[in-house]
Formats: structure tokens, sequence, C-alpha cells
């Protein structure tokens, strides 16, 4: 038996180099996809803050009914319960995707315009109160009108009643 020791090119040599390189990229990558992604980076760093924002939205809808508890959720206090939901949420793997998922733009944006809405209604009832109040005192230019005291059924009530049996 003859040993034949066969001497490589530098050529021959980058090649093989290359292709081990090559090798362990690939190994590398293969072991980055299979690890487990962290809590953490699954739900991004915002979903204490995320659901702050949806308890700061919940207690100003709660203000105009309850001004003595949405009084409570400060900025401050919204946070440290998102922050401490967040940590449970993450613990059991809830609300992984955010507090709204594909939808949560269209889930603030309802409650920013239920937050803005309840102040224009009641802006908008006390506008009209105040013009149907302004109507009873002052009568149109050239109409007459009439307002009755009992305008409802009953004594003195001088007016006419659909679907009622004369």
């Amino acid at each position: 038996m003859t040993d034949t020791v066969t001497e490589k090119s530098a050529e021959q040599l980058a090649d093989e180099n290359a292709l081990r390189a090559f090798v362990d990229e690939e190994i590398q990558a293969e072991q980055a996809a299979a690890a487990p992604v962290p809590v953490s980076e699954k739900s991004g760093p915002g979903l204490g803050a995320e659901l702050a924002g949806y308890i700061l939205i919940g207690a100003n809808l709660l203000k105009p009914f309850y001004p003595h508890v949405a009084a409570v959720y400060t900025p401050d206090m919204a946070g440290l319960v998102g922050s401490a939901l967040a940590d449970v949420c993450n613990k059991y793997g809830w609300l992984q995707g955010g507090a709204g998922g594909e939808y949560k733009e269209e889930i603030g944006l309802l409650g920013v315009l239920a937050v803005a809405l309840i102040p224009t209604y009641e802006a908008y009832r006390r506008d009209m109160a105040e013009k149907v109040k302004n109507a009873k005192k002052e009568p149109i230019q050239g109409e007459s009108v009439r307002v009755d005291e009992n305008p409802g059924p009953g004594p003195g009530f001088r007016g006419v009643q659909f679907g009622v049996p004369s």
C-alpha cells in the first residue's frame, strides 16, 4: 500500500473555506429559526402601554357618568395596571398579537370617537334645550305661536289623538 498525498491548490483551499463558511451560516440560521422566541418579542414592547391606553379610554368614557371612579385612573395608574396586566398576559400567552390584534387601530379609533361623542352629544342636548326654551318665550316673527299649558292627553288637551276611540 502506498500513501499518496495530494496537495491542494490555493484555489481548492479557498473553495473549501467558502463552502465551510456557507454551511456554518446555514446551520446558525436554522438554529436561530428553531429557537423559541421570547414572549416579550412576540407581544412587542408596548403591550403594557397599549393596555394602559385602552384603560385611559375606558376611564374617559366613564367620566361623564362616574366622575369619581374615572378620577382614579390617572395616566400613572393606568400605566401600572396596564403593565401588571401585560405581565399576566405574557405569562399565559394571552394577547400576543397585541390587545387589539390586527384590529387595534380600529378599536383605538372607536374608543377615541366614543370619548369625543359623549361630550358632543351632551353639548348638543344643552344647545337644543336652550333653543326650545327660547322658542317658548319668543314667538317667531310673523307667525302666531300657541303653547298649551298641558299638551298631553288629559284635562285641557285640545288636539287630535290617533288610534284612540272617540
